[in-house]
């Protein structure tokens, strides 16, 4: 465990925390600008927000969270659906009952795969 914590400490003052924050801000704003251009996803975010951590949770407008994530699941892209531990945040934003699908970035992310996740939630809702 300290081998791996040293290795991801290195890995990131080597990159610069800024450069990495900056980087995973600009996954998040674009995969919230596609998913928001998509009919029947609710997006649960503010494109303002700046401090807005790496993760985007969504709401399909006529499926349920959990068929969602499967579909998602089954052309390659990992999520989780439900309730996230947070169900008092869910009772604030009206999702209590049915939960979110929840999309994280991370550094490891590229553009493209942003571009190729928002098209495969546009084929999804659409079908």
């Amino acid at each position: 465990g300290i081998a791996g914590l040293s290795a991801g400490v290195d890995w990131l003052l080597a990159r610069g925390a800024g450069a990495v924050g900056r980087y995973e801000r600009s996954l998040l704003v674009r995969l919230t600008e596609l998913l928001r251009a998509i009919p029947g996803l609710r997006v649960f975010s503010s494109a303002e927000d700046l401090l807005q951590c790496s993760v985007l949770s969504v709401l399909p407008e006529r499926m349920d969270c959990e068929a969602f994530a499967a579909a998602l699941s089954a052309h390659g892209v990992a999520v989780r659906s439900g309730l996230h531990c947070a169900p008092f945040a869910h009772r604030t934003v009206g999702t209590l009952q049915t939960g979110t699908v929840r999309f994280s970035v991370s550094p490891f992310n590229t553009q493209q795969e942003i571009e190729q996740t928002a098209a495969i939630c546009k084929k999804i809702i659409k079908s």
